[in-house]
């Protein structure tokens, strides 16, 4: 009951986009679950299970590369009760699969997630239409949590083999997206900066339109796949690109309460600009730099973090003397602003 009644009140957080109360009940359930399954009330599908929820509170907090620790849990424990012939979780081990590919895109890893995309496809594909497990998923039409963006609805109850092959579809598209990364050589990256301008345009619309929640999850996937490039074919363009897709992250994931990817966006900006203007000597990129150490320590305070922001303030102080010594006492009054304006937000 206790489990039942936790997880309960971790779907009501989520359906109410509190990401981070979300979070913090789905890893007090993890606990409760470990406990129970080590004294032998519980099993090993109830292990997986809750792998696989807190998987998914942390990706959609922003908490990516925390949240592929949890699916890689969650996936190895599947594996093994599918190994003892538990067939019926065939469907839930696919899931927390999509989860993880989904998590090593957004941390950047695109060839460990199209792997595990590729094996999701294989695996859907060996499902039998008959599956009851796809006949239930069909049924309860519950929207998945792991960035997997969903068709509109017909109106119509879809058929178990219905249901599969429109996420079949979603993830060789997002496989396909994949490829076309990690294919691309030098001669590519005019195309994809103009692609991922458009992407910024997207997300700025999603966001104006009053929804920046997708913005938010759309520039977290986006920012995977920049930082990716800016790994593999590094320069100006790719690293301002990948400096702006943070900025952008943690602007929107800010307005949503998407902790996590807001403190993650900001830091990605932090370190592209810093890599802009101190290595490689871009004078024009030192208002972008101490701009997004403000919203480095924004994203801190709004969590209640103020001892984490200060620390952000002072290693910003440090850097505006050297960058920029006149402008220092602006720098710290706008910083000031800003963090007592999120304060009073967040009441």
């Amino acid at each position: 009951m206790r489990i039942l009644t936790l997880q309960t009140i971790g779907n009501i957080h989520t359906d109410r986009d509190a990401f981070r109360s979300a979070l913090e009940v789905r890893e007090a359930t993890m606990a409760a679950i470990e406990h129970y399954v080590q004294n032998g009330v519980l099993g090993a599908p109830d292990l997986a299970d809750g792998f696989h929820r807190v998987a998914a509170a942390r990706i959609c907090y922003g908490l990516a590369d925390e949240g592929a620790e949890a699916a890689r849990m969650s996936l190895t424990v599947y594996e093994q009760l599918l190994a003892r012939g538990r067939t019926e979780l065939r469907l839930e081990a696919i899931r927390t699969r999509t989860a993880l590919a989904s998590a090593l895109t957004r941390i950047g890893a695109l060839e460990d997630a199209a792997l595990q995309s590729e094996k999701a496809i294989q695996a859907y594909q060996e499902l039998a239409d008959t599956d009851v497990a796809l006949e239930i998923a069909a049924r309860e039409e519950a929207d998945s949590p792991f960035g997997i963006v969903g068709e509109g609805a017909s109106g119509e109850q879809p058929t178990g083999a219905q249901w599969r092959d429109r996420l079949l579809r979603l993830v060789s598209d997002q496989l396909a997206d994949l490829r076309k990364a990690l294919d691309s050589g030098p001669d590519d990256m005019k195309n994809h900066l103009a692609w991922h301008e458009y992407v910024h345009s997207t997300a700025a619309t999603l966001a104006t339109a009053g929804h920046p929640a997708e913005a938010s999850v759309l520039l977290e996937m986006n920012g995977g796949e920049v930082a990716w490039l800016a790994r593999k074919f590094p320069g100006d363009e790719i690293e301002w690109m990948k400096g702006r897709s943070g900025r952008l992250l943690g602007l929107y994931s800010l307005q949503c309460r998407r902790g996590g990817a807001a403190e993650r966006g900001f830091r990605t900006a932090v370190d592209s600009f810093r890599v802009l203007r101190w290595e490689r000597k871009r004078d024009e990129f030192a208002e972008p730099w101490l701009e997004a150490y403000i919203g480095w320590a924004a994203a801190r305070t709004a969590e209640g973090d103020d001892v984490g922001a200060e620390a952000i303030v002072r290693e910003m102080r440090k850097c505006a003397q050297r960058i920029r010594p006149l402008q220092s006492p602006y720098w710290d009054r706008r910083t000031a602003e800003i963090l007592r304006s999120v304060r009073e937000r967040r009441g």
